[in-house]
């Protein structure tokens, strides 16, 4: 079997790749590849200790080409196939951005999708049986998935997506000097200050940077609207891995889209350095979930156990999970989740940190050597999976303020790099903190589907007790929490900020781009339904209000972002913008000059579950079939909906496959200015784009100072062509193109100029993989990560 290593502690997650040798398995070749696979898994599970802070498994990594085996064993049923694509399409009626991506404006950086049209084309494939495993559909609708560009839609497909494939390093991009065109490094060799390191110039035989501009364009799964952003996305960002593993307990250890997939490879990749040298980077295979079955004999064994909707195989497959946590109930070594800073490449001595720092807790603050700059990082306004509550991400914002502002700070970083989103609420009494005296306003709609007006109308009554007599599942307190704007009009007003009269004056519809639309609303923050997310009153609303103005100017604070940027970080960084005035820089990009979009994560308001929505719609139906004091007719003519309405609702149940769930956007977040067209397929590029430079991946405090100093004025530093760039000024997102396609920009990005034999010399001590020479194989490389189930 492959060695395993012991999970490292969580500080070394970042700072050491540990190399083993490797020996072949003697199998038997008539074992099924997932039975050798899983057994693989299994061996090295039973040797991994627990030495980490979470009292979760490392991740086991085991011959990659095993894995693909196995995975394109695992049968399928083309008829259930087009089931599913069937019912895909009803959870989607509800997603607020069909109409416009299948006809963006001129301002989208990436092509139309036809969301509809294309599942209709993989169910036609299917009625042609043309799918012969699960692997094969899995990739086809992954491939759409990469193509919406958007992090709040997710189509699962009764438990794959089980398989990963990991390389040994990672890559950087990086300017040698913060004004010259960024290159391709490894990652270990920068950060490690290599001597002479050189940068890689090909992968596969191919350009580096058309094979990764190609990678990115179809393998990336993060789900981002500006090029330069999936860009960074391919490269090792610590912000993005503690943003995701730091504050939920749900999902894996974030590592870049270059070096983890879902998606197989090969075996190994093979680069080139600019001096001369190749190299060749194995890849390792794991899963999250195979080893948790003690049984697996065969594909057809996994589809029976994962993915089929029998009932017995749930039972087995609990019976499996139980023996496996009694194997691997296992003390875990002692952790300090206040003194630990999870970056090798951060400050180890925060003014702030956020309760549970680490193990839930994400948000932490600096003060730079003189004073003279406070430094707010905030990777996530994730909060509630672990102990902590939103109010403590809450307490850590203020606690910067305070003693940022008793320091003297004369200017203010917050960094937003890796942040994706989470408690949109979060976001809103951030931005109240730093401005305590300023509205928050901001508007959204929802795509005025049939079954939002059904669901809506039913919730709206019940939420306003209007239809006390409905009773049972679907009680007042319910409909309050889920009839917030995207279900219902309670916890929203106008957009003059008045009360609704009704469901159908919110509900419209209106009419945009060929598709229909709610009219236009925004939060009702003194709404029990806000107050109750939270558990306490947003900053500057009832009794919490501050006994300051403001502790800063606009002027003297900046945005940082890294493109991740999306979801409840959109809102706070427009709220930032828009009400406030602050300005942000943008950093990264690939090696072409020019503006960027720091904020090119998903600008949606809101992410429903379709399991949720199911929910929902089956207590509505049976409430509506089953009243005691009036008949079922009666109830739905006093609430203006019909049977009709009723039945076509998205149900649970039914499937042939187990967990068929999609998570889609419900709300578009809108501009004040021109409530036409979602901020999702608008141009917004920040005020500055800087460069990565390898400094400031050894040490983010130069990146920090960077930002600091565009704050103060001095934008030499500014990538040429990004100073003040397109829609950068508040309220006046860009509707028309920005003078750059989508094409124009992975287009212009030629690396034909660049020097190519000039590595950078220091004194460091190291011996890089970029200097050996002849072909360097890093086959042996074990790593382990822990994964979060």
């Amino acid at each position: 079997m492959w060695p395993v290593l012991a999970p490292v502690t969580m500080r070394s997650f970042f700072s050491v790749t540990v190399l083993a040798l490797i020996w072949p398995a003697v199998i038997a070749k008539d074992i099924e590849p997932c039975q050798r696979f899983a057994e693989m898994l299994l061996e090295g599970r039973s040797k991994t200790t627990l030495e980490n802070p979470y009292n979760y498994p490392a991740e086991v990594l085991v011959d990659a080409e095993t894995a693909y085996q196995c995975a394109t064993s695992i049968p399928i049923r083309n008829d259930h196939v087009v089931s599913v694509i069937g019912r895909f399409k009803k959870m989607l009626s509800m997603y607020s951005t069909l109409g416009f991506l299948k006809n963006p404006p001129a301002s989208y950086q990436q092509p139309p999708l036809d969301v509809i049209a294309y599942l209709d084309s993989l169910a036609e494939k299917a009625k042609q049986n043309q799918y012969a495993n699960f692997y094969e559909y899995e990739s086809d609708l992954s491939l759409m998935g990469y193509q919406v560009h958007d992090q709040h839609f997710r189509l699962r497909n009764g438990g794959m997506f089980k398989f990963r494939w990991h390389l040994p390093d990672d890559i950087v991009s990086v300017s040698r000097d913060g004004k010259e065109l960024p290159q391709v490094y490894v990652y270990s060799d920068i950060r490690r200050d290599v001597p002479s390191a050189s940068p890689i110039v090909e992968l596969e035989e191919e350009p580096v940077f058309s094979y990764l501009s190609r990678y990115a364009q179809t393998k990336s799964s993060i789900g981002l609207l500006e090029p330069h952003a999936e860009w960074n996305a391919l490269m090792y960002n610590p912000a993005v891995e503690f943003g995701t593993w730091g504050s939920r307990n749900g999902s894996s250890v974030y590592q870049s889209e270059f070096r983890s997939t879902s998606s197989y490879n090969g075996n190994s990749i093979k680069g080139k350095f600019a001096n001369g040298t190749g190299f060749e980077w194995k890849y390792m295979a794991g899963s999250k979930a195979i080893y948790n079955l003690t049984k697996v004999s065969s594909g057809k064994s996994i589809y029976d156990n994962w993915i089929s909707s029998d009932k017995k195989s749930r039972i087995r497959e609990t019976r499996e999970n139980e023996e496996m946590r009694k194997l691997f109930s296992k003390k875990t070594t002692a952790f300090d989740p206040v003194s630990s800073v999870p970056y090798p490449s951060y400050p180890d001595d925060p003014i702030v940190v956020q309760s549970n720092f680490s193990r839930g807790g994400t948000v932490s603050g600096y003060l730079l050597s003189d004073n003279s700059t406070g430094v707010l990082s905030i990777p996530s306004f994730l909060a509630g999976t672990y102990k902590e509550s939103p109010e403590e991400l809450h307490t850590a914002v203020a606690e910067f303020i305070a003693k940022s502002r008793e320091a003297g700070a004369k200017k203010i970083v917050i960094d937003l790099s890796g942040n994706r989103g989470s408690f949109l609420f979060l976001a809103y009494d951030t931005f109240r903190q730093f401005f305590p005296k300023m509205d928050p306003f901001s508007l959204a709609n929802s795509r005025a589907s049939k079954n939002l007006n059904t669901i809506g109308s039913v919730l709206s009554q019940i939420a306003m007790g209007s239809a006390e007599s409905l009773t049972g599942p679907l009680n007042r307190t319910m409909a309050q929490q889920l009839g917030a704007g995207d279900l219902g009009m309670y916890g929203t007003l106008s957009r003059e900020s008045k009360p609704w009269k009704s469901w159908e004056e919110l509900f419209g519809p209106v009419t945009v781009n060929g598709d229909n639309y709610t009219n236009p609303w925004r939060y009702d923050f003194n709404s029990s339904r806000i107050i109750g997310q939270l558990k306490f009153n947003m900053t500057g609303y009832e009794d919490n209000h501050r006994d300051y103005e403001q502790a800063f100017d606009p002027k003297d604070i900046i945005l940082l972002h890294d493109g991740h940027c999306g979801s409840a970080c959109f809102i706070f960084s427009n709220l930032m913008k828009n009400i406030a005035g602050v300005k942000s820089v943008s950093v990264g990009g690939m090696p072409v000059n020019g503006p960027m979009q720091g904020v090119a994560g998903t600008r949606g308001c809101q992410v429903r579950q379709s399991t949720a929505i199911a929910k929902i719609s089956l207590m509505i139906k049976l409430v509506l079939s089953d009243t005691k004091n009036r008949s079922a007719e009666a109830v739905r003519s006093n609430l203006g909906v019909t049977r009709e309405e009723i039945e076509s609702l998205p149900l649970p149940g039914g499937s042939p496959w187990r967990d068929v769930s999609a998570g889609i956007n419900t709300l578009n977040c809108i501009p004040r200015s021109d409530p036409q067209i979602p901020y999702q397929f608008l141009y917004e590029a920040s005020n500055c784009r800087l460069f990565y430079t390898m400094d400031m991946v050894r040490d983010v405090t130069h990146l920090w100072k960077a930002a600091a100093a565009v704050a103060g004025g001095y934008t030499s530093a500014c990538v040429p062509g990004s100073v003040e760039g397109p829609g950068s000024k508040p309220n006046k997102p860009l509707y028309a193109s920005p003078g750059i396609s989508y094409a124009d920009v992975w287009r212009n990005g030629d690396w034909s100029k660049l020097p190519r034999d000039e590595p950078i010399e220091n004194n460091g001590g190291f011996c890089s993989t970029s200097r050996v020479g002849g072909s360097v194989r890093v086959a042996a490389a074990i790593f382990a990560f822990a994964w979060l189930l």
